[in-house]
């Protein structure tokens, strides 16, 4: 695992992780690079998808951060009770809003881990 991965899940996991229940479920991070200079948008745009933790289904945290070395980098950490609630989650986005997302990065890439 790349350090930087480590250690932001060491920094956002713990009190996320000791709320949730039950103690099994995925801890998902992603990473982004907008286009150059679209840093900002990307991350107000990502910021306004992050969904209503009470109101979604097996979703127990969701941030979404900034590189503060590359502003054009963004990465997102959300845990779930599972892979099916994300995949549920994943279906209800507004294919307008997944359109403006591609149109301002230049790639994408995430992993999962089980807890």
């Amino acid at each position: 695992m790349m350090r930087w991965l480590a250690m932001l899940l060491l920094a956002l996991a713990p009190a996320a992780l000791a709320a949730a229940e039950p103690a099994d479920g995925i801890i998902m991070v992603g990473e982004m690079i907008a286009r150059p200079g679209k840093g900002d948008a990307l991350h107000a745009r990502m910021r306004k998808e992050v969904p209503p933790i009470p109101e979604t289904k097996g979703l127990r945290a969701y941030e979404v951060v900034r590189d503060d070395k590359n502003p054009d980098r963004i990465v997102i950490v959300e845990i779930w009770d599972s892979a099916e609630d994300h995949a549920a989650s994943v279906r209800q986005i507004n294919p307008d809003a997944i359109r403006e997302v591609k149109a301002l990065v230049v790639s994408m890439k995430g992993e999962t881990f089980t807890r």
